[in-house]
């Protein structure tokens, strides 16, 4: 895989191990939107290729039904009521 790319200085850190990692290598999950390294966002090597070649990947914790729920973030303006 290093003849592919070039290893980056950047380093982001996991939010299920909490160690850090290259970000080429992981990423976010769609469904939880949890920063994670390869290992828990794709879970197995067919998986891990699905991802390669685009497909779509959820981590195995959301497809087992057990990830957190999204949150939402949103930097919109207040609710009517809200506003006084």
């Amino acid at each position: 895989m290093r003849l592919l790319y070039r290893p980056t200085t950047l380093r982001m850190e996991c939010d299920a191990c909490r160690e850090q990692f290259d970000p080429i290598q992981g990423g976010v999950c769609p469904r939880c939107e949890r920063l994670l390294c390869n290992r828990h966002l794709y879970g197995s090597w067919v998986r891990r290729l699905r991802g390669y070649i685009g497909l779509r990947t959820t981590c195995p914790e959301c497809l087992a039904g057990r990830g957190p729920e999204p949150q939402r973030w949103s930097v919109s303006r207040p609710a009517p009521e809200e506003r006084g």
